[in-house]
């Protein structure tokens, strides 16, 4: 499943404990819509619209997302 923007972590941790494979689609740095911590989400992708996007992502969570 693809999840994105609003709730994007209470979403995904729904689905993965469903054992659904999970990408979170970044498209904005707006981290309050996320609904929690990303760093929750243990076996989730990433993919971000922009270098800016995916850098800000990796400097406050630590996380690498690929830039489509």
């Amino acid at each position: 499943a693809v999840v994105q923007c609003h709730k994007s972590v209470p979403i995904g941790k729904a689905l993965q404990a469903d054992g659904v494979p999970l990408v979170v689609y970044l498209r904005n740095v707006e981290f309050h819509e996320l609904g929690g911590d990303l760093r929750e989400l243990h076996s989730a992708l990433y993919i971000a619209n922009s270098d800016f996007t995916a850098r800000t992502y990796r400097q406050e969570f630590g996380i690498e997302a690929v830039v489509i």
